[in-house]
């Protein structure tokens, strides 16, 4: 829990510094480059794990079975919940190609950065291994910044506040199903239920679960964590303009999305349900995005008590 510290450090310092649009900019630009500094590191920290080498492909088939079935377990809770058809939006919309290619491209950049530098850790082990006690850093850098711009957006934390009730509902919704999913990979999957449970709740946020779980429980549940938060957000851009064809509502949807719902899945959302929709994935996104790195170490700490116990 100790590493939680650093996510309430930088929310201080954010709440301490005045917010303008400015600093807000620059944050947001230092979060994305502790992303990938977060996704570099980890990709040479599992490349060079033995236990890890030689055994990719079996891991990536394990992230993608935990990517599906958090995603479909997500939809259905929600579906089930809010009773949404999508009917006003069924046919309304055609799939966007070329916003589709956007985010699959950048979704593939992600995972060939993981993959460029997994191969570099595994070629080059023997070198690397002084520094493999380095590479927790970057994810300590990533927790500041997302923490000191939660501060800074304070105004919106203060908005998403004032409609609780249905934001509050859809993270519910979402988080219940990847319950149910975590459950189900921790009877399918060689990891344990902690692990499973935890990162299911990582709710597609990839940089912040997948190297917390690493730290927590190794990095064979990290890898898989890793790859099936981010296969997650990869679904959610292919499907989501398809779902009111399947008359699967906007709620459902959201869900999918995830903590990704703000960010990298919101374009597809808001084209596919509009403007209500995206108001409220943004609320969702926010609250999940400010959830995860406290609720994924204190779900694997609080499972792994009652397991021990």
């Amino acid at each position: 829990m100790t590493i939680l510290l650093w996510f309430v450090a930088g929310l201080a310092l954010g709440l301490l510094l005045r917010s303008s649009e400015a600093l807000l900019a620059r944050v947001a630009q230092f979060v994305m480059f502790t992303v990938y500094a977060v996704v570099a590191a980890q990709g040479i920290y599992l490349g060079s794990t033995p236990s890890l080498q030689g055994t990719f492909g079996v891991t990536a088939l394990h992230g993608l079975l935990f990517a599906l079935l958090v995603s479909a377990a997500t939809v259905g809770v929600a579906q089930l919940f809010f009773r949404s058809r999508g009917d006003d939006h069924r046919g309304a919309v055609s799939l966007d190609k070329a916003l589709l290619l956007h985010g699959l491209r950048s979704a593939a950049g992600v995972l060939g950065l993981l993959v460029v530098t997994a191969l570099a850790g595994s070629l080059f082990a023997s070198k690397l291994a002084p520094f493999r006690s380095y590479l927790g850093w970057p994810l300590v850098a990533l927790l500041v910044s997302i923490g000191i711009e939660t501060g800074i957006r304070r105004r919106e934390l203060a908005e998403q506040l004032r409609s609780l009730r249905t934001v509050a509902g859809i993270a519910a919704t979402a988080l219940v199903g990847a319950l149910i999913a975590g459950l189900l990979l921790a009877l399918l999957l060689p990891y344990p239920l902690p692990a499973m449970v935890a990162g299911a709740l990582g709710s597609g946020f990839y940089s912040v679960s997948g190297p917390l779980i690493t730290e927590l429980a190794g990095p064979d549940a990290g890898a898989v964590v890793l790859l099936g938060n981010l296969l997650r957000e990869s679904i959610a851009m292919c499907i989501i303009g398809l779902l009111p064809s399947l008359r699967i509502g906007p709620e459902a949807a959201i869900a999918l999305g995830g903590a990704t719902s703000m960010d990298s899945t919101l374009p597809f959302l808001s084209r596919t349900y509009g403007g209500q929709a995206t108001l409220r994935a943004i609320g969702v996104g926010f609250v999940l995005s400010l959830a995860v790195p406290v609720m994924v170490p204190a779900a694997y700490w609080l499972l792994q008590k009652l397991s021990s116990g």
